[in-house]
């Protein structure tokens, strides 16, 4: 029981059907805005060799906030569909079975770990490199804190806590974008440099984000207990218009200061660039100035953190139940417990946030559209969770297959040195560089399998068992359930048996 609240693990972890659309908003927000758009955006923007220009200013926020408009799109048509689902593995599994739920449940998870990887590394950067901190002091001191809170109250308190981290968050802002106003001066600024200008990598992120930014987000189940959490359709369509909206603001801003700053000449590591703007002539940032940062990366760090730690709990649950094993409240703070220390350990590690946002993005994407696919009724009778995964590694075996042609043809100039040539082929294009074809052949690929594998069910049945492709069961409708029963010469189910049972679920 918390706050006068009748707390079941269901409730622990989605807050199911219960929030206002102003906490919904919050919870969105916050979810997507951790203290790593503190580096990441400028970081995607204003390197000199490989940054997105201002094309990337305008891109990376966009398709930071856009795909929360699309999960309330889709989260409306689950919920009214399959109201049992607690996470998106569980509509995979209501929709496909459990082979599918395992893989997409698996590709959650390393979504949800990076993400939770990557806002470690950020808050333990941050204190490292400006104060010389060791790393894993900051990150132990938010991962304990969150911890507390998130195991306390779950998802609900999460929640309330988004939304006073998110008040306090702009009032943080309000007070930076005056002292940046009043304190940033450079005179004319001149021409804009080229690699600010329209660039290779500006142009493929049109790509590259869109589909990674969407497809990271629709497997992040952070996201998904937002949904759940509505009360109604109005607070989810209210909650996700204001918190996408939000994103792409703040995303911007962030983006924005980076991007005046290399524009000024300011700016030696990209990582920091926004950071630039608040040095006063020339010098060093303010004590006082400092303070307000550090302020402001811990409360957007705390509050990106409890959600995918709770999330984390919401998918693994979602996973255990449907094979049958009841978790209790108890167990889930176990695990939220033990899950923290291999992700902070990797975040202690100071990899690159932005390259570890690749790995992922990349898989997400090989997932996408078998999973979306999932959501068209008139697909049900053909659309199998066979076909759905058979898309899925179809399409991640040609991305393999373009990063291993790519080095050797593209680097080596078409000599094929062996083993180093696979490993670095795949080091390139699931970790260290961002460019659009394998995200393109990813989607591609994904829906060319699906229909191979769908194809070859339907010359089955057709020429070969020579009978009617059967209905999945758990999809059926009530009158189809009996026509099933009569064609399999089995007792009929009472109409109003299967009428009431459906009613109830």
């Amino acid at each position: 029981n918390s706050g006068g609240i009748k707390m079941s693990t269901e409730f622990f972890l989605t807050a199911k059907n219960t929030q206002p659309w102003y906490r919904v908003a919050y919870g969105f927000y916050a979810t997507s805005v951790g203290a790593g758009v503190i580096f990441a955006v400028p970081s995607f923007i204003v390197p000199q060799q490989y940054g997105g220009g201002w094309l990337g200013l305008f891109t990376y926020p966009f398709f930071s906030g856009f795909p929360i408009f699309l999960v309330a799109i889709m989260g409306k048509f689950i919920k009214k569909r399959f109201p049992e689902v607690l996470s998106i593995g569980s509509f995979a599994k209501w929709r496909f079975g459990n082979a599918f739920q395992t893989w997409v449940t698996l590709n959650v998870l390393l979504n949800l770990g990076i993400a939770l990887a990557a806002e470690f590394t950020a808050i333990g950067s941050l204190f490292n490199n400006f104060l010389g901190v060791a790393n894993w002091i900051p990150i132990m001191n938010v991962a304990v804190v969150t911890f507390a809170y998130t195991a306390l109250g779950g998802l609900y308190i999460s929640l309330i806590t988004d939304q006073v981290q998110t008040l306090f968050i702009f009032l943080i802002l309000c007070v930076m974008g005056i002292f940046v106003a009043v304190n940033f001066r450079t005179g004319e600024l001149g021409p804009l440099p080229d690699y600010l200008g329209v660039t290779y990598t500006g142009e493929a992120s049109f790509a590259t984000l869109g589909v990674a930014l969407i497809s990271s987000t629709l497997f992040s189940d952070a996201v998904w207990q937002r949904v759940w959490s509505a009360k109604d359709d109005k607070a989810l369509d209210i909650g996700a218009a204001v918190g996408g909206t939000l994103i792409i603001l703040v995303s911007f801003l962030f983006g924005l200061g980076g991007f005046i700053a290399a524009w000024a000449g300011l700016v030696s590591d990209p990582n920091v660039a926004f950071l630039q703007l608040l040095k006063v002539g020339g010098g060093d940032i303010p004590y006082a100035v400092l303070l307000i940062v550090f302020m402001l990366a811990v409360t957007m760090n705390e509050s990106a953190i409890d959600s995918f730690q709770i999330a984390i709990g919401d998918t693994l649950v979602s996973l255990f139940e449907s094979f049958g094993l009841k978790v209790t409240i108890f167990q889930v703070r176990l695990m939220l417990a033990a899950l923290n220390i291999p992700f902070a350990i990797i975040g202690s590690y100071n990899f690159s946030i932005v390259n570890l946002y690749l790995v992922t993005n990349i898989m997400t994407t090989c997932v996408m559209m078998p999973l979306v696919f999932g959501l068209v009724p008139a697909l049900d009778r053909y659309y199998t969770g066979a076909s759905a995964l058979f898309g899925s590694f179809f399409s991640l075996f040609w991305v393999m297959v373009y990063g291993v042609l790519n080095q050797v043809y593209q680097i080596n100039g078409g000599v094929f040195n062996g083993w180093s040539d696979i490993s670095a082929g795949l080091y390139n294009t699931f970790y260290a560089v961002y460019d659009y074809p394998p995200f393109v052949i990813g989607l591609g690929a994904s829906m060319v399998g699906m229909a191979i594998w769908t194809g070859g069910e339907e010359i089955y049945y057709r020429f070969i068992a020579k009978t009617e492709r059967p209905f999945p069961s758990h999809l059926e409708t009530p009158i189809e359930q009996i026509q099933t029963a009569v064609n399999s010469e089995v007792d009929v189910i009472p109409v109003s048996a299967v009428v009431e049972k459906e009613a109830t679920q």
